[in-house]
């Protein structure tokens, strides 16, 4: 009976805080236990609160990063909006991202939570140091709900422009007379 009572209040924290998937109805999972319990099936209770701790700790949040800008100039800071997103079964909390390739970032916001099968947007300065298609590494680390640190490489395509576009004017020389037209030139009779 002790297992059971610790079990449901783990159940009962992770379903409030909303840190595993819902699609796993743990509290299903755990309110069939009770019930085959209640009925003295205890091989069937062991069963249903052995698969409710498995979901429990096979969980793992799965995070992927997405920049929502297409296209970068060169040198230029940029206001970027980043996801975030967690296609995993378990929450993802202390999140850290760390980028590396031919760009500066500044102003990294600090990610508390994503939840399982969800996404947060955050925005952050970007300023590519190359132009063409820039490879970038992502670094992301984060902790599930056990304490547990996972860690997501991630390569996404930056396209570069060199400039913004504005083709810069020729620079007109001097109106006057060059250095040739005025070498003086020896006159002939």
């Amino acid at each position: 009976e002790k297992a059971e009572e610790k079990l449901e209040k783990t159940v009962k924290k992770l379903e409030s805080k909303g840190e595993l998937s819902s699609s796993f109805d743990l509290g299903k999972l755990l309110e069939s236990a009770k019930k085959e319990f209640k009925e003295g099936n205890y091989e069937n209770a062991l069963q249903y609160l052995n698969k409710c701790n498995e979901l429990i700790n096979n969980a793992k949040p799965k995070l992927k990063i997405k920049l929502l800008n297409t296209s970068y100039t060169y040198n230029k800071w940029e206001k970027v909006k980043m996801e975030i997103i967690n296609e995993g079964d378990a929450i993802a909390e202390n999140i850290t991202y760390e980028f590396s390739g031919d760009i500066v970032i500044k102003n990294l916001p600090e990610v508390e939570i994503v939840k399982p099968k969800s996404k947060e947007i955050v925005e952050l300065l970007l300023k590519p140091s190359a132009f063409g298609d820039l490879p970038i590494d992502i670094e992301i680390k984060c902790k599930d709900h056990l304490n547990n640190e996972h860690k997501f490489n991630e390569t996404i395509m930056l396209n570069v422009k060199e400039t913004t576009g504005i083709t810069p004017t020729p620079e007109t020389p001097e109106k006057g007379i060059s250095p040739a037209e005025f070498t003086p030139k020896p006159t002939t009779p």
